[in-house]
């Protein structure tokens, strides 16, 4: 079987997990053809790459129908921008298997840009294209429902594919300081300003953490200044967009790392957080809490209260044995639900039901 399997060759997990996906199909026996983009996709030389560096112009459109007319393919799966030309010009050439991968939850995309007039034309094509594939792939039970509600795809045609990542070394809790890590785009939905907010909490009853900032986005100068307002700006390190191998560094050396979303269908970064065995503190809304279970692998806390947030931090940073429970369940879990060494074979044994082969 040949595929045309579209994403970005940067360095992140969602990179990482699409190129083992490819290798795993390889090995099987069948042909692969990754197509890219953006600034780091000149490092496959096996790659095709979209003329432009976001895939939405014409000019990749046409691209992409002689690329399918030239190799007609019996599947492509399409990714993030990639995905209404590939929908549109692969139902035009009659491909068999037209697959979409959906990684946002609508509600997120809303809250960090808002929803006006622009927003609903985007959400009316999105509901276009999507009517053209033949498989959509989802990361969570929250993103298939989101799917289905505001996107109006048949529930038959959405299949759940948790992003996977590969294992990482972990690191004993005394070579970890008092760090606390949050990792993420400083974008509304995100809620650092929550974090920043327990701080003071958390410094009054006798603690000095070291919490670390990673992100970047429109958000990032009133954290800042709301650090300063606060006077915990002294506790808080601001470092911004950092390398994939950094952000692991990162969690590798925290107690804990926070999650303030409001909304996320999967929430990557408590993936990888949990493969270091670092227990995730979060809202627990959507898809996250399908990674991040109460109390084995981390903490839920109560939106919008700072206390409850300042106390489950609090209970990690001083209760060792409630620590070792919880990161020792985090890697478990990982390894059994989220490990690309663990769960590539199934994913790709799914993949070969789906398309009858």
């Amino acid at each position: 079987m040949k595929f045309i399997i579209c994403y970005s060759l940067g360095n992140s997990s969602v990179s990482g997990y699409f190129s083992a996906i490819v290798k795993e199909l390889y090995r099987r026996g069948h042909d692969i053809i990754v197509v890219t983009w953006g600034r780091d996709s000149t490092s496959k030389a096996n790659a095709l790459r979209f003329p432009s560096r976001r895939p939405t112009k014409l000019a990749d459109f046409l691209f992409m129908c002689r690329l399918i007319k030239k190799q007609k393919p019996d599947c492509i799966i399409a990714n993030f921008a990639s995905v209404n030309i590939c929908m549109i010009a692969s139902w035009l050439f009659g491909v068999k298997n037209r697959c979409v991968y959906l990684h946002t939850l609508s509600t997120q995309l809303y809250i960090d840009s808002g929803y006006g007039f622009y927003q609903h034309f985007q959400r009316f094509r999105k509901i276009l294209v999507l009517r053209l594939a033949t498989h959509c792939f989802v990361n969570s039970n929250a993103m298939k429902e989101n799917a289905n509600l505001v996107y109006k795809i048949c529930l038959s045609k959405i299949h759940i594919f948790n992003l996977l990542i590969k294992s990482i070394k972990t690191i004993d809790k005394q070579r970890r300081n008092n760090q606390i890590s949050f990792v993420g785009r400083f974008d509304p939905s995100k809620g650092q300003e929550d974090l920043i907010q327990a701080l003071p909490i958390i410094v009054e009853r006798g603690f000095n953490p070291y919490v670390v900032f990673l992100g970047n986005g429109p958000q990032l100068e009133k954290c800042k200044a709301l650090a300063e307002r606060l006077g915990v700006k002294q506790n808080c390190d601001f470092k911004g967009v950092v390398s994939l191998d950094e952000v692991y560094d990162v969690l590798q050396k925290s107690i804990v790392m926070v999650s303030g979303s409001r909304y996320e269908a999967y929430g990557l970064t408590n993936v990888e957080s949990i493969s270091v065995g670092t227990p995730v503190v979060t809202t627990g809304v959507d898809g996250i809490k399908e990674i991040i279970i109460d109390g084995l692998d981390g903490l839920h806390y109560n939106l919008g209260d700072y206390d409850d947030l300042a106390n489950k931090i609090i209970v990690l940073l001083a209760n060792q044995v409630k620590w070792h429970q919880l990161s020792q369940t985090a890697k478990l879990l990982f390894r059994e639900c989220f490990s690309i060494e663990h769960n590539i074979p199934k994913h790709v044994d799914r993949y070969q039901e789906l398309f009858n082969l």
